[in-house]
């Protein structure tokens, strides 16, 4: 009796741990896929990187594939921006698709060398989550880091100041991120805040002695010709250059610690009308559009959230952000629930 009641105990365990390990496996969908990512890239710009998927066994149907990415080391993944294109909303066995990225890393990023890591997950028709059985592991990516450089990537493309001596002081500021050139004969900027009501920009100053500052003012962040500039409370005797994209101004410094530079129309506009901040086209060598990601995080809220050119910020009612996504693809976006934020179209050209 003994025997029978310890040969039936372990029939029971085994089968338990039969159907949970046919459990797991059900859960797991096979394939493989091929990483392509670039061998470096420089902090600040964009590099493109790709996905080759071939789904081979697992649910006759699968939606809502997502690739899961992690950066390495873990000290540099707040420092990366990694974006990608909206995946292929079903697949099936025998099925190949490939989708893009785009990876950033920031000037700030305290590692000279990442390493990406995926892994993806689908829903199956009865919305039963399934990953990957295997997980991709890039190539080494060098990172190079653009400081005190005169070269300024921004939508795709690298323009060369003329001075190629001059700094670039980088300053995030609610949907955008500009880029200041600037020289100073001593000392250096310590830091820069812009000011949209006032339409002035405050500099401050580290160990500056006579001399003098020389800064590339771009027109989306205060889009006039002529400027009134304090040095420590007393008015500058300053001068002027102008541009369609950029307004330089020649400041002489005696010790200085802070500057503050303000547009000199506003004095005599109402703010409200005053083009300041934001305003303008967005392709310029002087500023680029922040990440979605990034504009909510600097405070703009989800109404106000721009994307590029081609793009449509949309949001999903269950969550809390949304993303930029392609013409193309708004159509099938609406039919699984996305939609554009409430008092926005959505559309920002």
């Amino acid at each position: 009796m003994k025997k029978y009641l310890f040969a039936t105990l372990i029939l029971i365990l085994f089968l338990s741990f039969g159907f949970e390990s046919e459990g797991e496996q059900e859960r797991m969908f096979y394939g493989k896929t091929t990483l392509k990512t670039p061998v470096s890239i420089n902090t600040m710009e964009e590099a493109k990187f790709s996905v080759n998927l071939a789904y081979q066994r697992g649910p006759y149907f699968l939606t809502d594939l997502n690739a899961v990415i992690d950066v390495y080391p873990k000290s540099a993944s707040q420092f990366v921006d990694i974006e990608i294109e909206p995946l292929h909303p079903a697949l099936s066995p025998t099925y190949t698709t490939t989708f893009q990225g785009v990876i950033t890393a920031d000037s700030e990023i305290p590692a000279d060398m990442i390493f990406l890591s995926l892994y993806y997950t689908a829903k199956d028709n009865r919305g039963i989550i399934y990953k990957s059985s295997w997980t991709d592991s890039s190539n080494p990516i060098m990172i190079k880091k653009m400081e005190k450089s005169s070269n300024v990537a921004t939508n795709n493309q690298t323009v060369n100041y003329s001075n190629t001596n001059d700094s670039v002081y980088l300053l995030k500021h609610k949907q955008y991120e500009y880029f200041i050139p600037h020289k100073i004969s001593s000392g250096k900027i310590q830091n820069i805040t812009l000011d949209c009501r006032d339409a002035s920009i405050l500099i401050h100053l580290d160990k500056a002695k006579t001399g003098n500052l020389t800064i590339n003012i771009p027109k989306k962040m205060l889009d006039d010709e002529r400027f009134i500039v304090l040095a420590d409370g007393e008015e500058a005797s300053i001068q002027t250059q102008s541009n369609t994209e950029s307004s330089t101004i020649f400041i002489p410094l005696e010790n200085n610690q802070v500057v503050e530079i303000i547009a000199a129309h506003y004095v005599s506009q109402i703010p409200q009308n005053y083009p300041v901040c934001g305003s303008g086209d967005l392709r310029s060598p002087y500023y680029r559009l922040l990440k979605p990601i990034h504009q909510f995080e600097s405070g703009v809220p989800v109404t106000q959230i721009q994307c590029n050119e081609g793009f449509i910020f949309l949001i999903k009612p269950n969550i809390k952000f949304g993303g930029c996504f392609i013409m193309e693809n708004i159509d099938k976006m609406y039919e699984r629930g996305w939609s554009t934020p409430s008092g926005s179209t959505g559309v920002f050209q």
